[in-house]
């Protein structure tokens, strides 16, 4: 090999890792969500209203893991609206 291809073979290499940067960016983005996901997973239970099989009013998130209990977070769930 003469000076030049090995010149191009770096500069290729180089352009393609530059190139490919946003691609790996965004897989760690995803796998690291995932990742938490697993590790720290959110537990919500969303409680709707059904009445002669249509939805009514909005829905009611409820957290199960949070400290206040279920009745508070209801209550206040209610009064919101």
């Amino acid at each position: 090999m003469s000076n030049l291809t090995l010149l191009l073979n770096i500069l290729f290499v180089v352009i393609g890792i530059v190139a490919s940067y946003p691609i790996f960016r965004n897989l760690g983005r995803i796998i690291g969500y995932y990742i938490s996901r697993w590790l720290y997973p959110i537990h919500q239970i969303e409680i709707r209203r059904i009445h002669d099989g249509k939805l009514v009013g909005e829905p009611i998130t409820v957290d199960l893991s949070a400290k206040e209990p279920l009745v508070r977070q209801l209550r206040m769930a209610k009064g919101r609206k």
